[in-house]
């Protein structure tokens, strides 16, 4: 991220957070357009989810490997190696195109409705509990 602030002073704000509880951490993260998180994971957690459900860009966690678990074609998620040039490429790419934040995070918030929402995570439920 120090590469980040001293390459693009004027054009990102660094905000590193951990052990927040939930409210706080959905506080500070309103305020970002995009999050980095679950960096040494294939997949995303909770923290990711409720990201793309506020139709944030994320990057982290959104392997082949998650993706083919779960029968997804493709995610907005943007995968991250975890190693520094690669953190530092894709959020220069980011900055490069930040004339379509808005349409990735619209793709963030469609990808959460249609995997994460209340009613699909119900259906799934009642599916798996009808056939058992």
């Amino acid at each position: 991220m120090e590469i980040l602030k001293k390459k693009y002073p004027n054009e990102v704000e660094i905000n590193i957070v951990g052990n927040l509880p939930l409210s706080e951490y959905l506080e500070v993260t309103s305020r970002a357009n995009v999050i980095i998180d679950q960096v040494y994971s294939v997949s995303y957690g909770m923290n990711t989810a409720y990201n793309l459900a506020l139709g944030k860009v994320c990057i982290g966690g959104g392997e082949d490997e998650c993706l083919n678990e779960f029968s997804i074609a493709q995610s907005p998620i943007i995968s991250i190696d975890t190693n520094v040039q690669d953190i530092v490429t894709k959020m220069e790419w980011v900055l490069d195109n930040k004339h379509i934040i808005t349409d990735i995070g619209a793709d963030s918030r469609e990808y959460a409705e249609n995997l994460h929402s209340h009613i699909v995570v119900a259906q799934q439920y009642l599916k798996v509990w009808r056939e058992s």
